[in-house]
């Protein structure tokens, strides 16, 4: 039970992907999309548009450099090769995180219709279970949102799996995401059940969303505004860009919110923000 499957046809990777975090909602355990194919052709008529094909030089130099910027990419050690549209990933990166990232990262560029991933999770140094099972828990408890729950943490060569129970969809990803990061993890099985807490009251949700938001360095609570309703949010006001939209969101399931409807413009022209008072 609570495990949708998804298939049919999108028009590109960021589609499938996007499905995949849609049919995430609450109730959901996992999505599997493995049936839901990249058909190009299916590209709305207003966006039948022949994209740029970036010389191949131009597009390694693009990738390149977005591995190096990218801080979830650190000490860069990739190497591509581009034949027409396909691009080859190989070289070492430190943890699961980055190689995810580097093959996210490759397939939103322009020009890139098929990625394939050769990446090797390596820290250059050997790492025991009990250390990486270390980590994974330190990880956990470093996060403030996690550290009400009791999760078993097993590491089985560079494979990790979790288990335990959260209250959330919301936190059951924040799980996945932060272990993920964790220098030496090089798989991750996350064996965390969904069991639904009783609903947290409005005022506190709204008071733990507006702290979040606060101190969320993309986010200016002076442009946001929150309305809770029985455990539903509702976001409205502007954000300057897709990942700050994302963002808040995000925060909204952390604080506790059964449903969200964001309902967040994106103005494009950032402002400058205040620092927090104190």
């Amino acid at each position: 039970g609570g495990t949708v499957s998804l298939s049919g046809r999108v028009a590109s990777l960021y589609e499938k992907r996007l499905a995949d975090r849609l049919g995430r909602t609450t109730g959901v355990r996992s999505v599997d999309v493995a049936d839901l194919r990249v058909d190009p052709a299916l590209l709305r008529p207003s966006h039948r548009w022949a994209p740029p094909k970036p010389p191949a030089r131009r597009l390694r130099r693009a990738l390149l450099a977005a591995f190096r910027i990218d801080p979830r990419v650190p000490n860069s050690g990739i190497t591509l090769t581009l034949d027409a549209g396909s691009v080859r990933l190989n070289g070492e990166v430190p943890n699961l995180l980055a190689k995810r990232t580097a093959v996210r990262l490759a397939s939103y560029a322009v020009g890139v219709h098929t990625v394939h991933d050769h990446l090797v999770v390596d820290t250059g140094q050997t790492v025991s279970q009990a250390t990486l099972e270390k980590r994974a828990e330190a990880a956990l408890r470093r996060d403030p949102d996690l550290t009400a729950y009791d999760l078993e943490v097993r590491a089985r060569g560079q494979t990790v799996h979790v288990t335990g129970a959260v209250a959330n969809h919301a936190h059951r990803m924040l799980v996945e995401r932060v272990i993920s990061a964790v220098d030496g993890v090089a798989a991750l099985v996350v064996q965390v059940t969904v069991t639904p807490t009783p609903l947290r009251a409005d005022l506190t949700i709204r008071r733990d969303l507006r702290a979040r938001i606060r101190w969320d360095a993309q986010l200016d609570p002076r442009h946001i505004v929150i309305a809770v309703k029985r455990g539903a949010v509702t976001l409205t006001g502007a954000v300057p860009n897709a990942s700050a939209h994302r963002a808040a969101a995000r925060h909204a399931w952390l604080a506790g919110a059964s449903r969200v409807h964001n309902q967040l413009r994106i103005r494009w022209t950032p402002r400058v923000r205040a620092a927090p008072r104190r």
